[in-house]
């Protein structure tokens, strides 16, 4: 459950990032058939498999013995999806926050000017 708010929260972030970046550059998406939260869902769970694959062939290449599943609230789940899905569900609200101290920074030197 947890997981689904985060990929729910990741996602928003994810969506409001990128109509941040399009009211920036005044461009307008061709592609209007689909949402913005729908596409950063879907970017977001790509990226997941990339993640994901990344994570195996690390592994792989290392010989790290992981556990198979891990049971979390009587569902086992596959603890290198989890961790790809989690990592990939946090950088969209990592960098809104990134955002948020560079612009309170500024803000804070123009105060400081005047």
């Amino acid at each position: 459950m947890l997981l689904i708010i985060l990929l729910l929260i990741g996602a928003s972030q994810k969506a409001y990032l990128k109509r941040q970046k399009v009211a920036k550059t005044k461009t307008v998406r061709s592609d209007n058939n689909t949402g913005l939260f729908s596409n950063a869902l879907f970017e977001l769970v790509s990226a997941a498999g990339g993640v994901y694959i990344a994570i195996i062939m690390l592994i792989t290449f290392l010989k790290i013995q992981i556990p198979e599943k891990w049971p979390v609230l009587d569902v086992s789940l596959d603890p290198i999806a989890l961790v790809s899905l989690v990592l990939v569900a946090i950088q969209p609200i990592i960098v809104r926050l990134i955002h948020v101290v560079k612009r309170l920074k500024r803000e804070e030197r123009e105060n400081e000017t005047e």
